[in-house]
Order: C-alpha cells, then sequence, then structure tokens
C-alpha cells in the first residue's frame, strides 16, 4: 500500500471486510480527515459492475443526512477502485454490541431510529443499501448513529445479489428472503435487514442462528419469523411485534418504507417505554467505552 491514494495522505487502516479495506486518509486540500474504502479486487476487477458503481457514485455523492455518512469522490487508478467517504470519529455499533451486549429498549429504539432516518434519505435518492447490520452502523461520540458503507448500493429498479453478479453480496444473518433467492429487491429488502438489526438490538442475538450460512439462509427463507419475546421475555409486545412485521417473508406484509417503519416503531416505543422514551436512548456512554477498548494496545 503507498503513502498516497491520489491526493489523499494515508495515515492507517481502519478494518476490513468481504467488500474491501477502508483506510483512514487526509485530504490536505481542506485539512480533513476522510474514510477510504479500496473495492476488494473481485469488485474492483469486474468492469460492468465499476460502471454501474461509477454512476451510482455520482448518486451517492447526493447523500446528505446526519444518519448516513457522506460520499464525497470515487477514484479509479487501475486495477484498483476507492470511494472516499465522510470520516465518523467513533465506534461500529458491531463494537459496541461486543462490549454492551444487549441495548436497552430505549436505546435499541433510538439507534434504529437513526438508521431508519438515513436509509429513508438514501431511499428518497432511489439507493438500497442491501447490506445494513451492525457493523454498517456507525456510532460518533455523541451516541448519532450513521448508516455507513454505501459501496454496495444499488438503484431500487432491478437491485439484488443478480445486479451485481455476487450472491454473496449482504450479509446472510440480515438477508431478505428475495435477496437470498436472487431475486430483484426493492427497498424493502433494507426494511427485512432493519428488522433483523432491531431483533438483535432488543434480544441480544440475531433472528436466526446456525453453524453455516446456507443453512442461516435456509432459516430465513423456511422458519416463521422468531418472536423477540420469546427469546428475551423483558422485550414488550409493541416493539415486538414492530420487528415481526418488518421481518415478514413477504416484501407486501412488511412496512413498505422506512418512514412507515419508524413511525411504528415510535408509536411502539411511547407505548412500551413512556412517551419520554428518547431521553433515555442515548448511548453515548457505551461508545465512548468502544472507542477507549479500541486504543488500548
Amino acid at each position: 500500500m503507498s503513502a498516497g491514494i491520489g491526493k489523499y495522505e494515508v495515515e492507517g487502516t481502519i478494518g476490513r471486510g468481504a467488500s474491501g479495506t477502508v483506510y483512514l486518509a487526509m485530504n490536505p486540500d481542506l485539512a480533513q480527515r476522510v474514510a477510504i474504502k479500496e473495492l476488494a479486487p473481485v469488485l474492483a476487477g469486474d468492469p460492468a459492475f465499476i460502471d454501474r458503481f461509477r454512476d451510482e457514485a455520482r448518486v451517492m455523492a447526493r447523500l446528505d443526512h446526519p444518519n448516513a455518512v457522506r460520499v464525497f469522490d470515487f477514484l479509479e487508478p487501475p486495477p484498483a477502485a476507492y470511494l472516499v467517504m465522510e470520516f465518523v470519529d467513533g465506534a461500529s455499533l458491531r463494537e459496541v454490541l461486543s462490549l454492551s451486549g444487549r441495548l436497552s429498549g430505549e436505546q435499541a429504539a433510538g439507534v434504529l431510529k437513526g438508521a431508519l432516518q438515513g436509509l429513508g434519505h438514501a431511499h428518497g435518492l432511489g439507493l438500497v443499501h442491501r447490506d445494513v447490520k451492525p457493523e454498517n452502523l456507525l456510532c460518533d461520540r455523541e451516541g448519532v448513529s450513521k448508516l455507513a458503507d454505501f459501496g454496495l448500493a444499488m438503484p431500487a429498479a432491478g437491485a439484488g445479489p443478480g445486479a451485481a453478479g455476487f450472491l454473496s453480496e449482504g450479509t446472510p444473518l440480515y438477508m431478505s428472503p428475495e435477496m437470498i433467492r436472487g431475486e430483484p429487491v426493492d427497498l424493502r429488502s433494507d426494511i427485512y435487514a432493519c428488522g433483523a438489526l432491531l431483533f438483535e438490538l432488543l434480544t441480544g442475538r440475531p433472528p436466526y442462528r446456525a453453524d453455516s450460512a446456507l443453512a442461516v439462509m435456509r432459516k430465513h427463507l423456511e422458519d416463521p419469523v422468531p418472536s423477540a419475546r420469546r427469546v428475551a421475555r423483558a422485550v414488550p409486545a409493541g416493539v415486538a411485534k414492530v420487528a415481526a412485521r418488518a421481518m415478514a417473508k413477504l416484501p407486501a406484509d412488511r412496512h413498505q418504507t422506512a418512514g412507515e417503519f419508524l413511525a411504528e416503531l415510535e408509536q411502539a416505543a411511547s407505548r412500551d417505554y413512556g412517551a419520554d422514551w428518547e431521553s433515555r436512548a442515548s448511548i453515548k456512554a457505551a461508545v465512548a467505552t468502544a472507542i477507549a477498548a479500541g486504543a488500548q494496545p
């Protein structure tokens, strides 16, 4: 890895995943830190994918919402491809959960509210995220959750694993049945993933568990929608019902928009936790703990 990517000065590595490696870098023109995602070779080496992604990068650059990580630039020095994004000084939701375990009901609703607001903004631009999961929700030092990693996002029309030619796109724990079947997906596939995420935030475990990714995907297809109350009896009926509806097997039976999901979640949270539930929803302290743990040698 060279010391620079285009004009950006690389300072270190933030993380690695199936879709690529993310670096911390400095934009010298603005004295601004950014995150740069280097797309995995299997993605950057596919001309058809890059053609589509170049076009969609222009759309992703329009992301402008406090709950969505902004996209600044797209670079293509052959044979690589890079996406330049907002750097969030904080921790991923996965890092928070690994230390804190299950969130309180109010915190779960608060985190998901941020995710749904960011997602609704992206959907309004015609983008389907396709990989909503705790690793792709970044929480800043104030506890604000931001939907990140739009590197696999596609336009709503025809989006899905088949659109880029990789069935492995997405994460089995949160994949909708239609995505698993390789069918075209729309924003309701993201709704399903958010339902699975809400289930995990409320119970401390994902909705379906098995010994292999294939077995997990089969459960998404064939098993009944699980009840969060059966896993954690302290979960109130209202928010449990919201999570279950979002995970309906048929897209038509789910919430049809992120806004509809959020409205029902807020209503359930007010009934289950009280009208002042948001005053107890902050995860600022948990984020600080995760940041401190990550800074330790």
